[in-house]
């Protein structure tokens, strides 16, 4: 239903069959299109680059722009509310508690990556979850990827040159744009790059934007940045501490050592500090 929406290029859905919370998918397969490159996991830890980077941010740019500002009535009729991953009330609290589960045992796994000082920061940031969240889905909102991380989208050839496409939406729903943008380029690239280019792409980000019709204030949106880091460092958290590593060990501690290098580099300590 989400997927007709949708204004970049994504798999074709061919088949739907539900029963109760179980479903299948009858999905276009990508590796047998002429032009597709598909990523993998190990392609993320492996890092990309600020030109393929560019790519990525122009096609969430169109993602979007074209679910930008929708009223909530409307964004009802596409995804309802009661589907959000974070904003019910005992989704909210169940998301707080496993975090914080994690936390202890995500130490005791990487104490050379996440240090008592970051352990202390996750604990004070999930003591003001309920304010982040207030802070982080205020309108206007947009549809997001909500896993938009390299391996989760593909690029193909057109006559104008590459352009990338997205898969894998389990994670979809309501949130600022730029969430995707930082989850995407803390995940995606190296720190040592990312700390050189990381202005100019979200500027990318934002002229992209414009070109589609909307015009965000760009302190804004780099503050937003900045806010949305805590969210991509306890999926990480989350994913070493009680995730059952479903992943390679070296690809999720790669993962989370980006993770912390950017709530570091951002300063997200002191943004909590002074978030009202």
């Amino acid at each position: 239903r989400v997927a007709q929406q949708v204004p970049v290029r994504v798999p074709r859905v061919y088949a739907v069959a539900r029963r109760g919370s179980r479903f299948v998918l009858l999905l276009e397969n990508l590796g047998e299109s002429p032009g597709v490159e598909l990523f993998l996991n190990r392609d993320m830890a492996a890092g990309t680059t600020p030109e393929r980077a560019r790519l990525c941010l122009s096609a969430f740019a169109e993602l979007h722009a074209h679910f930008h500002g929708w009223s909530y009535e409307r964004r009802e009729t596409l995804l309802p509310h009661a589907l959000h991953p974070c904003l019910l009330p005992r989704q909210g609290a169940m998301n707080r508690a496993l975090n914080a589960a994690a936390i202890n045992p995500t130490l005791r796994a990487a104490p050379d990556l996440f240090t008592p000082e970051i352990a202390a920061l996750c604990r004070r940031g999930l003591e003001r979850f309920d304010a982040m969240k207030a802070y982080w889905y205020r309108e206007p909102l947009t549809l997001v990827h909500g896993d938009s991380h390299l391996a989760n989208l593909f690029e193909y050839a057109t006559p104008t040159g590459p352009r990338m496409g997205m898969l894998d939406f389990q994670a979809v729903h309501w949130s600022k744009g730029i969430r995707d943008v930082q989850y995407f380029l803390i995940h995606s690239l190296e720190p040592d790059l990312l700390v050189v280019h990381e202005a100019a792409l979200i500027d990318h980000y934002l002229a992209e934007l414009s070109r589609f019709g909307v015009d965000l204030d760009p302190a804004e949106t780099h503050e937003q940045y900045r806010a949305f880091s805590f969210q991509t460092l306890m999926v990480g958290v989350f994913s070493l501490g009680l995730g059952g590593l479903t992943e390679r060990e070296e690809t999720v501690r790669t993962v989370l050592r980006r993770e912390v290098a950017a709530v570091r580099r951002l300063r997200f300590d002191d943004w909590l500090e002074d978030l009202a």
